[in-house]
């Protein structure tokens, strides 16, 4: 029989969303697609921790979380539409829903969140985004998603 074993990380923490598309968000608003690009087929990554920084807002929040959306690439090349900026709910788009970062609310600070072990259910390319729904835009600057890798060996 054939084992699992998690793998420690795989690397230091890379930046996966910046300011060029979550800069100044909207409230509700889906932010623009990552422009990195992950292949879990040719990476072996299975699993990723992820985290959130906020620089601090210019209101009060009144939600408290970001969610966070997985989007896949079909054949390879292309990707699945993704409406980017929409603050309406997107039912295409929740599809894709991934999980969330909990953040602080009725605070004007810089936050850091986190979330563990995000899943790539699939084994092709695939990239990141995120909804705002921390009730506020985001700040013009100092806002990133970073992403450290971790694996499965077989034993």
């Amino acid at each position: 029989m054939t084992a699992a074993l998690k793998q420690p990380y795989q690397g230091d923490a890379y930046s996966i969303l910046t300011d060029t598309e979550l800069g100044s968000l909207a409230a509700n608003a889906y932010s623009a697609l990552s422009a990195a690009e992950f292949n879990v087929a040719d990476q072996g990554q299975v699993l990723r921790d992820l985290e959130l920084v906020l620089a601090a807002q210019a209101a009060n929040r009144t939600e408290s979380s970001v969610a966070i959306y997985v989007v896949p690439s079909i054949d390879g090349t292309n990707y699945v539409d993704w409406d980017a900026g929409g603050t309406a709910v997107n039912q295409a788009n929740e599809t894709y829903y991934a999980g969330s970062f909990t953040v602080n609310d009725t605070e004007l600070v810089a936050v850091r969140a986190g979330v563990a072990s995000v899943v790539i259910p699939w084994g092709g390319k695939f990239k990141i985004a995120v909804r705002n729904l921390t009730g506020q835009a985001f700040a013009a600057t100092g806002n990133t998603v970073k992403g450290r890798r971790h694996g499965y060996q077989s034993q």
